[in-house]
C-alpha cells in the first residue's frame, strides 16, 4: 500500500515501525522503512543515503531554506549500485 507524504510530530526520528503505522512520512522516514524491508528480503547493504540541496534548484515552489536535505535509498542488485 501507498504510503502518502507528509510530516509527523517525530520529523526526521520516526523509525520504520511507526512510520508504517502511521501510514505517513517524508522522504527520511519512508527511507528508513524501504531500507528496513530491502534489508529483510535480502539485501544486506540497503542504506539511507543523505544530500544537500541548494534552495535554487526548487526555484518557483515557494520559499525554502538555504540549503534543504533530502534522503533516499541505495542498495546493491546484481553488482549494480542502484
Amino acid at each position: 500500500r501507498e504510503i502518502p507524504f507528509g510530516f509527523t510530530w517525530k520529523f526526521d526520528g520516526a523509525d520504520a515501525d511507526f512510520t508504517l503505522k502511521r501510514r505517513v512520512g517524508h522522504c527520511t522516514p519512508k527511507s528508513e522503512l524501504f531500507s528496513q524491508l530491502l534489508r529483510s528480503a535480502g539485501f544486506p547493504d540497503a542504506r539511507v543515503v543523505g544530500v544537500k540541496i541548494p534552495n535554487n534548484v526548487l526555484h518557483g515552489y515557494g520559499a525554502f531554506p538555504d540549503t534543504l536535505h533530502h534522503t533516499f535509498v541505495e542498495v546493491t542488485v546484481e553488482g549494480r549500485s542502484c
